[in-house]
């Protein structure tokens, strides 16, 4: 049995940039709350009190969930139900057929960049206050994101603590926000619409969980000024959110800005002192400490008797949705759009192994009949013959090409990918 999918899927949240408990998130959390204590007086936490949370049966659940979840999807490799890729696509596609494709606006690229950057960040922030203020205030919704707010200590891998209903409702909220974002964008700027990224992903999602994501699962107490929870949600005021004190119910549903919770007369501002007791009340309850308790007493609490149907839903939701970790960043649509197959015009849209799109772009292809006609033995002089590609040497014996794409950034051979046939 080939152990290494089982293995990436275990550790996938470990060390993609994408997921908040990504291992160069998880440093930065380390640094500041490490600076947090120092500076601190009186501390807000002591050795001891890390021992017992790492020992707490709350932190065995977060682990049991974080472990079960990875280990199901990494067996049972299945597509996730719906992705932001798909929806943008087709939403352009119809754009084009209704409106006709615009003409160019003229912007810079530059420009177009930061307002795509900045629209994508707050319909997430939008778009994850909504789903969490529906778990809250929808019973039937509410028996499954329990399992989350059960915690009665906080790590980061809370983060995780999520039951599979939970992760495939904001599997599609994300999927739904980053659509309605990319498809205009792209309608209007084609190419230029495009995330300003760090490690491959929106770097301002990840600044802000490498500084921040993870103490918000935390017992370090870290405020913001006043001034600025007013503004930004704080990891103390998403621990508020957690406080078992009836006081502290139903308030600060924010990810990242707080003009959601003020609008919606939700926000708390956090004081000097952090909640006596996070948690679910005992008899509040819909599930124990365990993981198949965590997975089946929601299920059983909206009516959900018959076991074997428990399993398959457990099962089946497991592996589609995989707790918000495509969740926290999003998605986006690459360079060119395209007909269906893209067979009479040369575009298509580049397809995964479970159908989705997840590259646009150009393909074209040179056929064994122009090779022969031309008889070239250079690759350089057979990519000069594509539309659009250019081809520059660089001095010294070896030393490859740089190849670009009229109108492409400056990335040159990173647009490009070369495949050969037999």
């Amino acid at each position: 049995m080939d152990l290494a999918p089982l293995m990436s899927a275990l550790l996938e949240p470990l060390l993609s940039p994408e997921s908040r408990t990504f291992w160069g998130s998880l440093l930065g959390a380390a640094v500041v709350s490490a600076a947090f204590c120092v500076w601190s007086r009186p501390r807000s936490w002591t050795r001891q009190g890390v021992f017992d949370v790492l020992r707490h049966p709350s932190t065995r659940l977060d682990v049991q969930l974080y472990l079960g979840r990875q280990l199901i999807s990494g067996l049972w490799l299945a597509p996730g139900l719906v992705s932001g890729w798909w929806l943008a696509t087709r939403l352009v596609r119809t754009m084009d057929a209704c409106l006709g494709t615009p003409d160019p606006l003229g912007w810079s690229t530059g420009l177009v960049t930061v307002l795509y950057s900045m629209a994508l960040f707050v319909v997430w922030d939008l778009s994850r206050f909504a789903a969490h203020w529906l778990m809250h205030n929808v019973s039937f919704l509410w028996a499954f994101h329990q399992v989350h707010h059960s915690a009665e200590v906080m790590t980061p891998l809370t983060f995780h603590r999520i039951h599979p209903v939970e992760s495939l409702v904001y599997q599609v909220r994300g999927a739904v926000a980053t659509a309605l974002v990319t498809a205009p964008f792209f309608w209007l700027f084609r190419a230029d619409a495009v995330s300003l990224t760090l490690l491959g992903v929106p770097a301002l999602g990840l600044i802000l969980n490498m500084l921040f994501g993870n103490l918000r699962h935390s017992h370090v107490w870290l405020r913001f000024p006043a001034a600025v929870e007013q503004w930004f949600i704080s990891p103390a005021q998403h621990q508020i959110h957690h406080s078992a004190q009836p006081e502290h119910f139903n308030r600060n549903y924010g990810t990242w800005l707080a003009v959601w919770d003020r609008v919606a007369g939700t926000l708390e501002i956090a004081g000097d002192t952090p909640p006596a007791v996070f948690g679910v009340p005992a008899e509040e309850r819909n599930h124990g400490d365990d993981l198949l308790s965590a997975w089946f007493g929601p299920l059983r609490a909206i009516g959900v008797r018959s076991g074997v149907l428990a399993a398959a839903v457990v099962l089946l939701l497991s592996g589609v949705a995989l707790a918000q970790n495509g969740d926290e960043i999003g998605d986006e649509i690459g360079d060119e759009i395209g007909d269906e197959d893209g067979e009479e015009d040369g575009s298509m849209i580049i397809y995964g192994e479970d159908g989705t799109p997840r590259v646009a772009g150009s393909a074209h292809q040179v056929d064994e009949e122009t090779l022969e006609q031309f008889e070239y033995d250079d690759i350089e002089r057979i990519l000069l013959s594509v539309p659009g590609v250019t081809v520059r040497g660089e001095d010294g014996f070896g030393l490859r090409p740089n190849i670009g794409i009229r109108g492409a950034n400056s990335d040159r051979s990173a647009k490009v990918t070369l495949t050969e046939d037999g």
